[in-house]
């Protein structure tokens, strides 16, 4: 048994994932669909005793921003998480993030999943 890996051995190249001499198979799934982007919420939070409101009135300006600039339909809205703590999101393609993130400059973002 060869134990050179990853090097050429009479005109071939030996893959470097072996267990016990033996090479396992690449598991690569296919998406399915090959356009799907992820999709990141972007999201601004406010605390305090007016967080609720605050965020409804940023949430405001996220709505004239993506009229202005004719962004489509971007998914926007308010989440409560308490009495003091409330936050505005914006839902947007990840390609879009980084312009964005300098513009708007969120607070923070995760990846989006429909529930």
């Amino acid at each position: 048994m060869h134990t050179l890996v990853g090097t050429y051995l009479r005109g071939q190249v030996r893959p470097r994932n072996l267990v016990h001499g033996r090479t396992q198979p690449k598991r690569y799934i296919e998406p399915k669909e090959r356009n799907l982007e992820r999709k990141i919420k972007m999201i601004w939070d406010f605390r305090g005793g007016t967080a609720q409101r605050t965020a409804e009135h940023h949430c405001e300006h996220l709505g004239e921003y993506i009229q202005e600039k004719g962004l489509g339909a971007v998914p926007i809205g308010v989440e409560v998480h308490g009495e003091f703590h409330s936050s505005a999101y914006m839902v947007v393609e990840e390609s879009h993030v980084a312009a964005l993130r300098e513009i708007l400059k969120p607070h923070r973002g995760q990846i989006f999943t429909e529930d």
